[in-house]
């Protein structure tokens, strides 16, 4: 068996968390969805634990606002970038500017919080068909 994809999940609404992993079962079926492992981040320091505690970590999902209604994660983008992770990021918010601040902090792809399922199962796509060797992890944003 292979190990699980680790995805931190930055979000401070304990329900979006739940939306992501039922539509994302959907997208995967339950058996591709048994080969993920979400791991739930609630405030950015939890986010940093877990970030720091998980570098096989193979994406993550990164709020604006975590929590509050003021962008809070952009240095918690910044620093994750800078200690080396290259996996994809994906800016999760359903305000465009907030989305645009993160991708200026490292996200790389962007997605309204209802197309964070969509995106994440291309995020994956990707990754399996670089492991059979299918070319390219190409970024789309």
């Amino acid at each position: 068996m292979t190990a699980k994809r680790k995805i931190l999940i930055v979000e401070d609404v304990g329900l979006v968390h739940e939306a992501y992993r039922l539509k994302l079962t959907g997208q995967l079926g339950e058996e591709g969805a048994r080969e993920v492992e979400f791991l739930h981040a609630f405030t950015v320091k939890e986010a940093k634990r877990l970030f720091n505690l998980n570098p096989d970590l193979v994406a993550v999902v990164m709020d604006a606002c975590v929590p509050g209604e003021k962008p809070t994660t952009l240095n918690l983008a910044r620093q994750m970038r800078k200690s080396g992770f290259r996996g994809p990021m994906i800016a999760a918010s359903s305000v465009p500017l907030f989305r645009d601040k993160l991708r200026r902090a490292g996200c790389d792809l962007h997605a309204d919080k209802a197309e964070v399922p969509a995106r994440l199962c291309e995020v994956l796509r990707r990754l399996e068909n670089a492991e059979k060797g299918g070319g390219d992890e190409e970024k789309t944003g």
